[in-house]
């Protein structure tokens, strides 16, 4: 080995600087990156699908950075160089830069293998921002303990979208996570309990495509990158990080979340108002409001179909224009009343004196209603300019004429053979037309500028007329996953054609649309259905229509940890699993959908034993408001592993919820937090208890212990400074 670069941690607070020193070289044997750390050894190396490689010549620069060059040849004749960059920086940290640079004529594209190494043994410990640990099938299980190392390969965000898939997993709506395991942060973390812990990270900032996450026993962590372009004039760029850091997973994201932390919290501060349960609802009657209260009620997604037909949810008419409301084929039967947005931010005004928030219901991957493809034939003596003329009324006419370009047509060569559809409307769908969904709407390319800028124009209306509107939440993000062939972002090849990755066109859309909502002090909460990090950029928080059986809860609790976060509930909580219900998502800082009247495919407000579950929790959900992870590295334990925990910062100080008991009392220890030898004031609040107890801590060196009782196997610590 040569080009040896040492770094040392110049200022680790409360970390050891045996865990965050980090010492590395080249080593052209292997053709990549060797050193060790507090964990012990480890090795860094990129590969190219099915190439060969020339060996390496490195240089190394005044300021320690490692450069790699190496031609890499497919098999094929395709050439590319690719280059290394290997980086110290502060803290134990380096940055890992990777350059492919085309050599060839034509584009191509192979898998690229980012693959951090070590010598694993008996005890060494991994962990992700995962669905479930690695070492079980539970989807339910503890997603904040670390797992052993099994092998396993986790998709980012959701199945990678291929052609000769049946109806699951390719067909979008399938894509709640049940057979497969997910990912949803691009992070990896290996632990050497006692010694130290390393993590290896992509940065979100860059383009990422289709990703997966691969663990193997022998300590190798693989991040494996798809469908990215290698073409002249436009270089494949990955960067990644390496940092080195104590025996927990916590130091490695809290890092991350730092570095990066415009994906992590949310752009509009005044987010926090919506910090609790939610509904989704069109319900415009009376309200118990102190019960909805006391179940920490915050706000409802407005399921009010006040629009005229999907996609146009504000039409180009004045505050007070009426226009006749969306008549369902499936979903609704009754004649509705006119609606003008001044009706509509009415009912937001009233929400708000009643101490509660409104989104409006919002989706930009679909469009339309009854959609007939192809379109009729213009009558013979139609002579409007059908740009400056149309009738937005008119659905079909309105999108074939007016957003056309922004239809997603379905690929030829999709297999739909022997599929049976789930609803007879979506077997419209055919190779070459369009991609046919709820109440006949087709799906569309938000990235498309025509239907781009009329998403936008739209949130102006909302802007502009709706001002007692909290803001909006965006349904459907699950056909991100797509790829529009009849398109080209300049970096995807999906089997060997440029084409455009859904995802490039929604970061292409919220890169203007966060600015001008975040600019009104307006929201923007999303149901995701796909996890991914660099997709959440603009986003403030989650009405996630996920719930316990299919897996979804964990990687969602992880992406939202900063951020309001609501999980659905589609009905009653079984009898006797109460406690059990609640517990999971206390453990994870996320509010449960709660019963409200009239909740669309949710949980009902009748009888009244469907509340009691959000009654008995109300103010330990409460006491979440504002809630963010902390990530202190072992910040916190339950002595003898009697019970679960985690901590969150809030608006008030911090809370520890105490969770799945397994005896009357847990100790709680916390550690490495600055409140700790402080003067402070410690609540205990129980499920189902109105009045909050004083405990005592105990600072016992640098750990502070709390003997709590508990009730129902659960707890809550609520943790303020005395000033």
């Amino acid at each position: 080995m040569k080009n040896i670069i040492t770094l040392i941690m110049a200022s680790a607070g409360m970390a050891t600087a045996s865990a965050m020193e980090m010492k590395a070289a080249y080593d052209e044997a292997s053709g990549g990156f060797r050193g060790s750390a507090g964990i012990g050894e480890w090795t860094l190396k990129s590969t190219l699908g099915e190439t060969t490689a020339e060996p390496g010549k490195a240089t190394q620069g005044n300021d320690g950075t490692l450069t790699v060059e190496r031609r890499v040849k497919g098999k094929e004749g395709e050439q590319c160089l690719v280059r290394e960059t290997f980086t110290p920086e502060q803290g134990g940290t380096a940055k890992w830069e990777i350059e492919i640079i085309a050599e060839s004529d034509l584009p191509w594209s192979a898998p690229i293998s980012c693959a951090l190494g070590h010598p694993a043994k008996p005890t060494t410990r991994f962990w992700s921002a995962w669905d479930a640990p690695a070492d079980t099938e539970n989807k339910i299980e503890d997603p904040l303990r670390t797992s052993a190392l099994v092998p396993k390969v986790y998709t980012y965000g959701a199945p990678r979208y291929m052609m000769n898939r049946k109806l699951y997993p390719w067909y979008s709506w399938g894509q709640r996570p049940r057979n497969e395991n997910y990912f949803c942060i691009p992070i990896v973390t290996l632990i050497e309990p006692g010694a130290g812990g390393l993590s290896l990270m992509a940065s979100p900032e860059q383009t990422l495509l289709d990703m997966e996450l691969a663990i193997e026993p022998d300590g190798t962590a693989k991040f494996l990158f798809y469908r990215h372009r290698i073409s002249k004039g436009t270089p494949v760029k990955l960067t990644l990080y390496l940092k080195s850091h104590e025996d927990d997973w916590r130091p490695g994201i809290g890092w991350m979340s730092r570095k990066f932390d415009a994906f992590f919290n949310p752009g509009n501060p005044g987010v926090v108002e919506l910090s609790g349960t939610a509904s989704y609802s069109g319900y415009d009657g009376e309200l118990d409001v102190e019960t909805l209260k006391n179940m920490n009620y915050a706000f409802n997604w407005r399921a009010s179909f006040d629009w005229p037909y999907f996609g146009m949810f504000l039409p180009p008419v004045g505050k007070d224009e009426e226009w006749t409301p969306f008549q369902g084929k499936w979903e609704r039967t009754a004649p509705r009343k006119p609606v003008t947005m001044a009706k509509m931010d009415d009912y937001s005004r009233r929400m708000n004196e009643k101490g509660f928030k409104v989104l409006d219901y919002f989706n930009v991957t679909e469009f339309g209603t009854h959609v007939q493809y192809p379109p009729p034939p213009a009558a013979a003596d139609d002579t409007r300019d059908v740009w400056n003329q149309l009738d937005w009324r008119d659905r079909n006419e309105f999108l074939f004429n007016r957003l056309a370009a922004a239809v997603y047509r379905v690929p030829e060569q999709l297999p739909l053979d022997g599929v049976v559809w789930p609803n007879s409307h979506w077997a419209k769908t055919k190779p070459g037309g369009c991609f046919y969904t709820w109440e006949e709407s087709v799906v569309v390319d938000c990235g498309e500028p025509v239907f781009r800028d009329f998403i936008l124009d739209q949130l102006r209306r909302h802007i502009e007329n709706l001002p007692h509107s909290s803001g909006i939440c965006i349904d459907r993000l699950d056909w991100l996953r797509l790829y529009n062939l009849d398109r080209d972002d300049g970096v995807s090849w999906y089997d060997g054609k440029p084409a455009r990755s859904l995802v490039w066109s929604w970061n292409h859309l919220m890169h203007r649309m966060g600015p001008l909502m975040h600019g009104a002090g307006k929201s923007i909460f999303v149901n995701p259905i796909v996890k991914r990090l660099e997709i959440m950029r603009q986003v403030d928080g989650f009405l996630s229509e996920t719930d316990d059986d299919n897996g979804g809860m964990n990687g969602l609790a992880i992406i939202g940890m900063n951020k309001p976060t609501v999980l659905w509930r589609g009905l009653p909580v079984p009898k006797g699993q109460e406690d059990v219900f609640m517990q999971r998502r206390l453990h994870l800082g996320i509010y449960p959908m709660c019963p409200y009247p009239a909740n669309d495919h949710g949980v009902g407000w009748d009888p009244i034993e469907n509340r009691q579950p959000w009654l008995d929790y109300g103010a330990m959900m409460a006491a979440m408001k504002g809630k963010k992870w902390v990530l202190e590295p072992h910040c916190v334990e339950i002595a003898e592993n009697t019970a679960q925990a985690n901590m969150f910062e809030t608006l008030e100080g911090w809370v520890v919820p105490i969770t799945f008991g397994k005896a009357p009392q847990a100790r709680v220890l916390l550690r490495n937090m600055p409140f700790i030898s402080g003067n402070l004031r410690v609540e205990l609040l129980h499920p189902g208890v109105k009045e909050a107890k004083t405990v005592q801590p105990i600072l016992n060196g640098d750990t502070l212990e709390i003997d709590t009782p508990l009730h129902r196997g659960c707890a809550m610590l609520k943790i303020t400074h005395l000033k």
